[in-house]
C-alpha cells in the first residue's frame, strides 16, 4: 500500500516541474525519501533488532509525512494556480 501511496504522489511531480525552484527541490527531496523509505520497509525483518529498525523505520516515516504536510503540499498550493492545483487534484483521484 505505502508503495502504492508513493507512486500516486510521484504522478503529480510532471505538472508541477519548473512553477519554483524551491519546490522542485522539495519533490525531488521526497522521491528520494520515497526510494529510501521503500528500502527499509523491505528489509524489514533483517537484522537482528527489530523493534529498534521498526522504530527509526517508523521516525523515517513520519519525518517524511510531516515535511509532505507542513513544506511540500503548503508551497504546492502557494505556487500553483487553480488550474494546477485542478490538474493535480484529478490525478490523485484518479484510480
Amino acid at each position: 500500500e505505502l508503495k502504492h501511496h508513493f507512486e500516486d504522489e510521484e504522478k503529480i511531480i510532471p505538472p508541477l516541474k519548473g512553477i519554483n525552484r524551491d519546490l522542485d527541490v522539495l519533490l525531488q527531496e521526497m522521491c528520494s525519501e520515497h526510494r529510501e523509505l521503500g528500502r527499509i520497509f523491505s528489509s524489514i525483518g533483517t537484522g537482528t533488532d527489530l523493534a529498534g529498525y521498526l522504530d527509526s523505520a517508523g521516525k523515517k516515516l513520519e519525518n517524511h509525512i510531516r515535511k509532505e504536510e507542513r513544506q511540500i503540499f503548503p508551497m504546492i498550493q502557494e505556487s500553483c494556480s487553480e488550474d494546477t492545483l485542478d490538474m493535480v487534484a484529478k490525478i490523485l483521484t484518479s484510480d
